[in-house]
């Protein structure tokens, strides 16, 4: 579980990739409210942009 503001999680995800060699990492806010879960998927994005690269979600089930 990574908790933090958005510096320390950016901190704790490069850490994580460092230690796995993985080149992707997926994240889960769990929260009731969608409108805090989506502000939680934007700070993290806003904080990682240019260090690791971000795959925009995609909206519909097609390849």
């Amino acid at each position: 579980m990574i908790i933090g503001n958005p510096e320390e999680v950016k901190k704790q995800l490069l850490e994580i990739k460092k230690i796995h060699q993985v080149n992707e990492i997926m994240i889960v806010t769990n929260t009731h409210n969608f409108e805090d879960r989506l502000k939680s998927y934007k700070l993290i994005a806003e904080e990682v942009s240019g260090t690791m690269k971000i795959k925009e979600p995609s909206l519909s089930n097609s390849p």
